[in-house]
Order: C-alpha cells, then structure tokens, then sequence
C-alpha cells in the first residue's frame, strides 16, 4: 500500500466507498479512529499519521481483516463481494502479509527462546519453574518443527502417489506439476529451518523462504500446460 492523504481516505477509497455528505464522512472517521484506538491502545490516535508508523502487516490486517472495520465498510462498499474478496486477497499478495507474519511467527519464537534460557540459567529460579519452562520451550519446538518431517514410509507413500498422479495428470489433462519450483522451495525450505533460532529482517531474502514455504504448505506447483 502506498502512502495516501490518510488513513481515512485511504480505507475509503479501499472499499470503494460512495461518499456524498460531510456528516456521513466524519461519521465514517469517527468510527475508524475508534475501532484504531480498540485495536491499537498504545498509539496515540490524535495523531492519524501513526497509521503509517504501523508494520505493513498490522496496517492491512486492519483494514483488510479486522471484522468490525470490514463489515461497516462492505455494507457501504461499491464492490460486490466477491469483487472486495479478490481486492483483499490481492493486497495482501502483493505486501507479502503472510510471508511478513510467518517471519514475524518465527522471531517471536526465537526470542521466546531466549527470554526462557536466561530464566532457566538463574540460579533462583525454583527447579519447578525450570521444569515448566523446559516443557513450554519442547512445546514450541515441536510445534515449529510439525510438518517439517515425515517418517521415512510416509515419505516414499507420497513420493509414488505423487508420480502416479504426475503421470495420470500429463496423460489426461493440459496440466503439468513444475517440479523445479519444488525443488527451489525445498532449498528455501532448508535455509529456513537452518536458520530456526536467528531472528529474521523482513527482506526480500526471507520473503522469499516465506513464500517458499507457503507455497509448500498450500501445494501451488500445479500449472496448466
């Protein structure tokens, strides 16, 4: 999103939305700076231009996703709603909102981590804290690592339920699966989890292996031919 005259005007023009009276737009102001002030305590609202000291991913998730905002404004949007659905699904493509959360997920984590080894590496902690946050900490390894891997049967199951459905795929349809792009997201995928305890920038580098992984996750290597 580029910067625009403010955050009203931008969400207005967002949605499309038709504005012909003063009163019905300082009403609308009125009810975004309300639900910004709810959503975002912290920041000072007299001052509307911190919307765009706001992350990327916090600003669109506002916009985009936050079920009081994206329901008062359909209602008086232009777009049907299929139309609003691809217009949202298409800014958030293009800020890389989910690549940007999954980076974020990742460091929240690793910093986690780090807070617990220096809890446990105090000699006051009671042995029973420490015990608790051991525990805490194999639970958010695991939960990193789920879907990483799979037993080695697992794997060769779909090794060859995958060629067969590449092949009866080729044979009967104009599809095609680009197996390149499955082995560059698997490279993504290994710098990724190589990199499971540093604290990652939002660059265009580890864009890129969020994308990969999402695109892992959400299987988009099937094209037509």
């Amino acid at each position: 999103m580029n910067r625009s005259e403010s955050v009203f005007i931008e969400i207005f023009k967002f949605y499309e939305v038709h504005l012909s009276e003063e009163k019905e737009k300082q009403t609308m102001r009125k009810f975004i700076r309300y639900n910004l002030r709810k959503e975002f305590p912290d920041v000072d609202w007299s001052d509307t231009d911190n919307w765009y000291k706001l992350p990327i991913t916090e600003r669109v998730r506002f916009m985009c996703d936050n079920k009081t905002i994206r329901e008062y404004f359909s209602k008086r949007s232009r777009l049907t709603e299929s139309s609003l659905k691809k217009k949202i699904k298409k800014v958030k493509e293009e800020n890389h909102i989910e690549e940007r959360t999954k980076i974020r997920n990742h460091n929240a984590r690793v910093k986690h981590n780090e807070s617990l080894d220096a809890y446990l590496s105090k000699e006051t902690t009671p042995e029973k804290d420490k015990r608790l946050a051991a525990y805490d900490r194999a639970l958010g390894e695991l939960s990193y690592k789920k879907g990483a891997s799979l037993a080695a049967e697992e794997v060769e199951i779909d090794h060859i339920a995958l060629r067969a459905l590449i092949k009866f795929l080729e044979n009967e349809f104009s599809i095609e699966v680009d197996l390149d792009a499955i082995s560059r997201c698997l490279i993504y995928k290994r710098e990724w989890l190589e990199n499971k305890d540093a604290v990652l920038k939002e660059d265009a580098a580890n864009i890129s292996m969020a994308e990969a992984q999402k695109k892992l996750e959400e299987l988009d290597f099937v094209k037509k031919i």
